[in-house]
C-alpha cells in the first residue's frame, strides 16, 4: 500500500492534517538576504500551522552555510 503525501506529514495538534507544499524560505545570513526555492513544507489548512521535516531543516542549514555569496539558491525539494 502506498502512503499519500498528506499521511507522511501527519496530524497537526489542532486536529487538522498537514498538506504538503513547496515554498520559498527567506533568511538573512551574515546580514545578507538569502532565498531558497521549492522547500518542502507541511501546512495545516485548519489553523495555518507550518512544519518542516528534520532532514529538510538540516539541508537548509547546509545550503545556507555552503553558499555564503549566493543571493538565490534554486533547489528541487530541499
Amino acid at each position: 500500500m502506498v502512503k499519500s503525501a498528506a499521511l507522511e506529514w501527519g496530524g497537526c495538534p489542532c486536529g487538522g492534517r498537514y498538506d504538503p507544499r513547496l515554498v520559498e524560505v527567506k533568511m538573512t545570513v551574515s546580514n545578507s538576504p538569502r532565498v531558497l526555492e521549492q522547500v518542502s513544507q507541511g501546512h495545516c489548512p485548519t489553523c495555518g500551522g507550518r512544519v518542516y521535516k528534520a532532514e529538510t531543516l538540516g539541508r537548509v542549514e547546509e545550503t545556507m552555510a555552503g553558499h555564503p555569496t549566493d543571493r538565490r539558491v534554486n533547489r528541487e525539494e530541499i
